[in-house]
């Protein structure tokens, strides 16, 4: 009995221990069965991470073709057997040669004059004023020099030259210039400022760039036209207090775009005409020491036209394009000891060289010689009396 009872205790004792251990494992355990499964996710990320770098970085510790450095130290030096077909001999170190060449200087950068190659007299319907037209171009010849501005001279009736402007364009350029008055002729020129191209070569002299450069002067054009030409003929003065002017009227339609021209007739102040009434008679003198009459233009605020007896009609019609003169043919070179000599010996000369070289004459056949009057007469010959 007291032996069954210890066997008994002995098998107590290992079950206690195997539920202690157990619950150990259940403790252990129980944390992860109920964390966060996202959690669980990230962590296996993690060690997957891990485990790739790790392999990477010994993959890349291991050498993909591993030779024995004294392998290939031997085949390099090893000579092998002689052949006719192995390539000649070299030595390890190609040879120096050297050279001697001229530093010469570069080129210089040219920069040369615009040419103006018409001036053309316009109209603008919207503004409905007369305007003239430079055009011109760059010059082919310039040489790494970039134009950065065109700068256009005006000259009034022979006047100074004067900046009115610049234009725009590479390398045909073009500028209309508004502020001109009927009447007046115009000359132009064209100064262009240069600066070096940030794209020459090193070799290219930029410091020898010539700028600014003017070019050569164009004109005078034909006086610019007016757009209306009103030539009085005659005032009438029977009523003082409804004066009257015989004129001639000519002016242009810019909505027609073309010139209207009205026969001689009779006008009366405050009579209109034009596009839109832009002109109206203003006030008619008819007296004989001051015949004239004045006509306002609703384009000009202020200002207007006197006209009298001696206003001559003129035309508004615009010119041809004022272009360069065609170029002069060159005259040929005098050639050295060709010119005229004054010596008439010498003048003389290829002359008598001239008749030298001309063959001789035919010889003349025999002219027998006239009798004198008192000789007798010659007998006949061949026959009796």
């Amino acid at each position: 009995m007291p032996e069954t009872e210890s066997k008994w205790g002995q098998q107590m004792d290992k079950i206690a221990y195997g539920v202690a251990v157990l619950l150990g494992l259940i403790l252990l355990v129980l944390p992860f069965l109920l964390s966060d499964p996202v959690q669980s996710h990230d962590l296996e990320i993690l060690v997957a991470d891990l485990r790739e770098n790790a392999e990477g970085q010994a993959r890349k510790r291991e050498d993909p073709n591993p030779q024995n450095l004294g392998d290939v130290v031997n085949k390099h030096w090893d000579a092998g057997t002689a052949s006719a077909l192995d390539p000649p001999w070299v030595p390890e170190r190609a040879p120096l040669f050297v050279k001697l060449t001229k530093n010469e200087p570069g080129k210089p950068a040219v920069h040369l004059p615009a040419a103006i190659a018409e001036i053309r007299c316009e109209r603008d319907a919207e503004k409905q004023q007369v305007f003239l037209q430079v055009k011109g171009a760059l010059s082919p010849d310039n040489w790494y020099a970039k134009v950065e501005k065109i700068e256009v001279e005006r000259a009034a009736d022979g006047g100074e030259f004067q900046t009115v402007g610049t234009a725009t364009g590479e390398p045909d350029f073009a500028y209309d210039d508004f502020e001109v008055e009927p009447g007046k002729t115009y000359t132009y020129k064209i100064v262009t400022h240069a600066v070096p191209d940030p794209a020459a070569p090193p070799d290219v002299r930029v410091q020898d760039l010539r700028s600014p450069q003017v070019s050569d002067p164009l004109g005078p054009t034909p006086p610019v036209p007016p757009d209306y030409s009103f030539a009085p003929v005659n005032f009438d003065a029977k009523n003082p207090e409804r004066p009257q002017v015989m004129a001639k009227l000519r002016y242009w339609d810019y909505e027609k775009g073309k010139e209207m021209r009205s026969p001689a007739g009779y006008y009366v102040e405050k009579q209109k005409f034009g596009n839109g009434d832009r002109w109206d008679i203003f006030q008619i003198d008819p007296t004989v020491d001051s015949e004239k009459v004045s006509i306002r233009d609703k384009k000009k605020r202020i200002g207007r036209d006197e006209l009298t007896l001696k206003t001559k009609e003129v035309s508004i019609t615009c010119w041809d394009p004022v272009v360069p003169a065609p170029p002069q043919p060159e005259t040929p070179p005098e050639v050295e000891g060709a010119e005229p000599s004054e010596d008439p010996a010498a003048a003389a000369a290829p002359a008598e060289e001239a008749k030298e070289a001309r063959p001789p004459p035919a010889p003349a056949e025999a002219v027998p010689k006239a009798a004198p009057k008192d000789a007798p007469a010659p007998k006949r010959k061949g026959f009796k009396r």
